[in-house]
């Protein structure tokens, strides 16, 4: 049987650096991947005020979900100049078929967090804190209520988010 060949200094040369390369194109691609969702986030905010609000506008007013072809069309509409597939991947997993609101806006996690942890260590959950609070037109909430709430139960994250997320039809 032969014996594999020792491999020459050369050769290991090239192949470090070759994979050095590598590493750096991939490197290079997160980057812009993550650039383009900076990118896209900006450009949101700066034409409606919010990402949330520029979601609601571009891309769908009442659905939190879109698909490639929504989002492809409402970005190009918007004349996102940047990397849109790279944009694409970097927000949705390969497993999946459709882009989150919340993962362009990552801030209304930490914020629907947030109140439901302040809820419960004040009123022991969600529920029982809305069937207790004083609010003159339950079920609607105005957003003075809102932060008079948040503040009752500190709520410390991201008020502003959390109400204009719950607030999809601008009521």
């Amino acid at each position: 049987m032969l014996q594999p060949q020792a491999k020459t200094l050369t050769q290991i040369e090239r192949e470090e650096r070759t994979l050095a390369r590598q590493a750096l194109q991939q490197r290079a691609k997160e980057l812009a991947r993550k650039r383009a969702v900076g990118d896209f986030r900006n450009l949101l905010r700066h034409r409606y005020g919010s990402v949330i609000a520029g979601w609601r506008v571009a891309i769908d007013p009442e659905e939190e979900t879109c698909t490639w072809e929504v989002f492809e069309a409402a970005a190009k509409k918007q004349k996102f100049s940047g990397d849109l597939d790279g944009l694409w991947e970097e927000l949705v997993a390969e497993d999946e078929e459709v882009l989150l609101l919340e993962r362009l806006e990552p801030a209304i996690v930490e914020a629907k967090q947030s109140f439901l942890e302040a809820c419960a260590d004040r009123y022991g959950s969600v529920e029982r804190a809305f069937l207790e609070m004083d609010l003159p037109e339950k079920p609607l909430i105005d957003h003075e209520d809102f932060a008079r709430i948040c503040i009752e139960i500190n709520m410390q994250k991201n008020r502003r988010i959390l109400f204009e997320y719950a607030d999809s039809k601008g009521i």
